[in-house]
């Protein structure tokens, strides 16, 4: 069921995309790697930002249509179920 708070829902995925760029501001692929609490940082916005676009439902699609909401859905499954076999270095 779509979330009766949608403004709420997308600002929930701008702040958490603004956080991932935040943390990774300036930093290279290598040390992104090395550096955990960055990685599980980074893992817990997307988590966050798959959440919010799983309420937004067919809202999200309605007033953001260029993006892949079904993509950014199943992410977080993935990382939730799957989390062993997720590529780090796609993240």
């Amino acid at each position: 069921m779509p979330s009766k708070r949608a403004a709420q829902r997308f600002g929930d995925i701008i702040h958490n995309v603004d956080a991932i760029r935040r943390y990774t501001r300036r930093m290279s692929r290598a040390k992104f790697l090395a550096d955990d609490k960055t990685r599980d940082a980074t893992l817990h916005c997307l988590l966050r930002i798959s959440e919010a676009a799983k309420k937004l439902g067919k809202t999200a699609e309605d007033f953001a249509p260029d993006q892949p909401w079904r993509q950014i859905r199943d992410l977080g499954n993935r990382l939730r179920h799957e989390y062993d076999l997720v590529d780090r270095d796609r993240i």
